[in-house]
């Protein structure tokens, strides 16, 4: 064989040979491929992403924005149709939305890392609101299997109207096909325990909290019913608008924390008895307060109240004050007594908490702004903009989406 065939028959043998550990590293990048994260959240650490969201003042499309909260940058915007309501997945992997669109209710599920929409079964009847919502209508239980929806209807008006609980199975996207009959005036707070298909149904402006236990079906199982205790001696402003609860929660201990509008605090075992209570306000001075939302410590160990205004009132001419800035009232869950008060830029109308505690999130819908508080020196870091036309609602990503 001469020479010069020797040399083809090599490069040929090493040519066939770079073909195949290139079509080798080819497929097995095409088999394991490098998960694409936009940059902004490869560097944000997960605690300090925030759900916001703004129901764009009554317009037909609005909008949930993902905030950086140690940057002070909006990392995505989620559009959204008309009246929209949201809940996180515990896992923050799943971002689901309530919206009408052209008229039709959808219940949409949102991969919460890309925007995408994976599902979006119809949604009818589902609680609708005026300008802003109050509460969420829809909350996830504890092991993310779960999402409670109130839904309502009514053939001549607010009088007659009929309120009730669906469940919507996630795993497999469809609303389970019975429900459970909720009280006149429906609920103003959905607050899931920490066991498989247990909720608090808590009314917007009453004293009455059920306990309810839900089937497999969605049907209602079992319920327990216990009250509040009356309001205390009110000065003249409590008089024009009803004392009912605005937030509750669930602490370690299975025992239940309750916050009224005006400042009442209640912590109450399983069996409704009353363990402590206290009040934020002065029954027998001028000052009152108003509390539009509250949120606890992971390790449960300490409450924040958002104290808003209308603070003073001028009995005289019954002027209400309104507060130039704001305040978190710090109390500690034990014994539900006040430890101090963190004082905002602005008035405070939402509150949440990091997933690691490290940071407070005060809301004021009215500018627009986002106010990030460092929860171990109570001082106010940054005022992040911005955010809508009226931004109401917050949730805390508890991982990077």
């Amino acid at each position: 064989m001469s020479l010069r065939l020797r040399l083809i028959i090599a490069l040929l043998t090493f040519l066939a040979g770079v073909s195949v550990v290139a079509v080798w590293t080819v497929r097995r990048r095409h088999v394991n491929p490098r998960p694409v994260v936009e940059p902004a959240l490869q560097k944000t650490e997960p605690s300090a992403l925030v759900y916001v969201l703004d129901s764009n003042n009554g317009e037909t499309e609005a909008q949930i924005l993902l905030v950086d909260a140690e940057r002070g940058s909006i990392v995505r915007r989620f559009p959204v149709g008309y009246n929209p309501a949201m809940a996180l997945a515990p896992d923050g992997r799943r971002l689901y939305v309530e919206e009408t669109t052209g008229g039709a209710h959808r219940l949409s599920v949102l991969d919460a890392a890309t925007g995408e929409n994976l599902r979006s079964v119809n949604d009818p009847l589902r609680m609708m609101y005026k300008v802003i919502p109050q509460a969420p209508s829809a909350a996830v239980s504890a092991d993310g299997r779960w999402l409670y929806v109130q839904k309502y209807t009514y053939t001549k008006g607010a009088e007659d109207a009929v309120y009730w609980l669906e469940t919507f199975d996630m795993e497999r996207g469809v609303f389970l096909p019975e429900t459970v009959p909720l009280p006149k005036g429906g609920v103003g707070l959905i607050v899931p325990s920490g066991r498989s298909r247990e909720l608090l149904a808590i009314p917007a402006s009453s004293r009455e909290v059920r306990l309810l236990k839900l089937a497999e079906s969605g049907a209602l199982e079992s319920s327990a019913v216990f009250k509040l205790p009356p309001d205390l001696a009110m000065s003249a402003p409590a008089r024009f608008r009803p004392d009912g609860v605005v937030d509750a929660c669930y602490l370690r201990d299975g025992q239940m924390l309750f916050v009224t509008r005006f400042g009442r605090l209640f912590k109450i075992d399983s069996g409704g008895r009353v363990l402590a209570e206290s009040a934020l306000w002065d029954s027998e001075g001028g000052d009152w307060i108003n509390v539009d939302g509250a949120t606890v410590s992971p390790d449960g160990g300490r409450l924040f109240v958002a104290i808003d205004g209308p603070a003073l009132v001028n009995h005289q001419t019954r002027e209400v004050l309104e507060r130039a800035r704001g305040e978190v009232a710090v109390v500690e869950t034990g014994t539900l007594k006040r430890l101090g008060t963190i004082e905002t830029s602005r008035p405070v109308r939402a509150l949440e908490m990091s997933r690691d505690g490290s940071r407070l999130y005060a809301l004021d819908w009215k500018a627009g702004k986002l106010s990030v508080i460092d929860a171990a020196t109570a001082r106010e870091l940054r005022s992040i903009g911005g955010l809508g036309r009226t931004p109401s609602l917050l949730i805390a990503a508890p991982m990077r989406p």
